[in-house]
């Protein structure tokens, strides 16, 4: 069932809670003769990310792919480091803060290719679509052309609109899993905790979340919907750090999963998209069936 998000009222507050933030990486440097795995945040990358860092949050893990500049990002946006070096980084963050000891399985900081692109560079679909990139039709172009322009060029690894789409969805459908051992948990060992809140950072690059946002939006409100979004998005994407947020809360009696999204103008202050919503698990499947298709 597929319903306008209601906040549960206090006899059926959530048990358990797992905080999912999907966001763009941080400013980046110019590419140069790098690698683009190599590419660097910025300074002004850098005090975007650390602007972002909230220290209340708790039980916080953060995620990023191969590409140094999302590892960057992760550690400053999720865990306020002040360090520049990628290998200190994971270092200092996998270090136990209670017991000063490095931490062997529970780790806070980790790598998942599941939140990057899964094409090659060298490929007919790849130009096209860095050719869209440059052009500032990126988005637009993944939405609305990506899935039947591979068809025609038969391919089957590049980074479409419902692969990419359903890519994220399935890190989602995961969580739906973790939720249920987190309430586990929780009510086996109610005093050992001190929230009942996980907190996740997913780092990830431009089209992978935008593409999930716009097949959910698709397939709630439709594509009039779905092509005012893109058009917020200036056709092309997130902005640096920006993201959704989905919320995934267990109760006594069902699992929420809430999706929401707000594009702000820097400059004004004016909220000029807003996307807030429940969705299903049934959704996430279809996402996924779409993808792998």
């Amino acid at each position: 069932m597929i319903n306008h998000f209601e906040k549960p009222d206090k006899e059926k507050l959530a048990k358990a809670i797992i905080h999912l933030y999907l966001f763009r990486h941080s400013a980046k440097e110019e590419q140069g003769n790098k690698s683009d795995e190599n590419v660097l945040i910025n300074e002004e990358g850098k005090r975007l990310a650390l602007s972002k860092f909230d220290e209340t949050k708790q039980n916080v893990v953060g995620y990023y792919t191969a590409r140094k500049r999302s590892e960057q990002t992760i550690a400053y946006m999720a865990f306020g480091s002040e360090l520049d070096d990628t290998e200190e980084m994971e270092k200092e963050i996998n270090i136990d803060p209670k017991s000063g000891l490095e931490l062997k399985y529970a780790k806070r900081f980790i790598l998942d290719d599941q939140l990057d692109f899964k094409n090659g560079h060298k490929t007919e679909y790849n130009k096209r679509m860095r050719d869209e990139f440059y052009q500032g039709t990126f988005l637009k172009f993944l939405v609305e052309e990506s899935d039947q322009y591979a068809k025609s060029i038969n391919d089957v690894g590049g980074a479409t609109y419902s692969r990419m789409a359903g890519q994220i969805a399935q890190i989602v459908e995961k969580y739906l899993v973790a939720i249920n051992n987190w309430s586990q948990i929780l009510e086996n060992n109610p005093a050992k905790y001190d929230s009942n809140e996980l907190n996740r950072f997913l780092c990830t690059h431009q089209g992978l979340g935008e593409s999930f946002l716009a097949k959910v939006i698709e397939k709630t409100d439709g594509l009039v919907e779905r092509d005012k979004f893109v058009k917020a998005l200036h056709n092309t994407g997130f902005d640096f750090t920006e993201g959704l947020t989905l919320d995934i809360e267990k109760t006594n009696n069902e699992t929420l999963i809430h999706v929401s999204f707000n594009k702000v103008d820097q400059e004004t202050g004016e909220l000029v998209y807003a996307f807030e919503k429940n969705i299903s698990k049934e959704l996430l499947e279809e996402i996924i069936g779409e993808g792998r298709t």
